[in-house]
C-alpha cells in the first residue's frame, strides 16, 4: 500500500530529525478522551532543551496564563529533580502573587501535577508523542487491521501533513495509545 509506505516514512523521517535537534520551540494544541470523558481542547507554548528541560506556557484553556519550569533545580547546584516550577496564571496567579506565592514547587507524580491530565511533565514535547506513534504504526501494520490516510493541512500558513490512521476493529483499541 502506497498510503502505508509513505505514511511511515514520514513518521520514520520526522524521529530522526527530532533525534538531530538540541532544542525547540513549538504550540501544541492538546485535547484528550480519557474513558468517555472528552477534556476541552488547550493551546500550549513549549521550549525545549535536550536532555529534559522544559518550559511550557498554557495559552488556551483550563489554567491559562500558568507557567511551568521542569526540571526544577535543587537549591545551591544545578542537580535535578523530579520537581517542577508552577506560576499559576489568571486570577489565582495575580492574588498568589501579590502575597509572594507565585512559585509553587511540585513533584511531577504529585495529584495537583497530574489533574486533568494522564501525563507527567517529563513525557511532553514531540520526541515522546513521535515515539508512541510510531510504535502505534509498527503494531497497526503488524495487525494489517486499519485504513490509512494522508491528508495535506496548513497550519497557521504553514503546510504538513495529517496522518489517520483508522481501525477496522475497535475491539483492538487497547493495544494502542491513540
Amino acid at each position: 500500500n502506497r498510503f502505508l509506505q509513505e505514511a511511515y516514512a514520514i513518521i520514520r523521517d520526522s524521529l530522526e530529525e527530532y533525534k538531530k535537534a538540541r532544542d525547540y520551540s513549538a504550540q501544541f494544541q492538546k485535547q484528550e478522551k480519557i474513558g468517555l470523558e472528552l477534556f476541552p481542547e488547550q493551546t500550549y507554548e513549549i521550549k525545549f532543551m535536550k536532555p529534559t528541560y522544559l518550559y511550557l506556557k498554557i495559552l488556551r484553556g483550563k489554567y491559562e496564563g500558568t507557567e511551568i519550569y521542569y526540571p526544577a533545580l535543587k537549591q545551591g547546584g544545578d542537580e535535578k529533580s523530579e520537581t517542577m516550577i508552577v506560576q499559576p496564571g489568571g486570577l489565582v496567579g495575580g492574588i498568589l502573587s501579590t502575597l509572594n506565592l507565585d512559585e509553587i514547587s511540585l513533584a511531577i507524580d504529585s495529584k495537583a501535577a497530574r489533574k486533568d491530565n494522564r501525563h507527567l511533565v517529563s513525557e511532553l514535547g514531540i520526541g515522546h508523542f513521535l515515539e508512541r506513534y510510531k510504535s502505534d504504526f509498527e503494531t497497526a501494520m503488524q495487525e494489517k487491521d486499519f485504513f490509512i490516510d494522508i491528508i495535506p493541512k496548513t497550519i497557521e500558513g504553514n503546510a504538513g501533513q495529517q496522518i489517520e490512521l483508522i481501525l477496522k476493529n475497535k475491539r483492538k483499541l487497547d493495544h494502542y495509545y491513540a
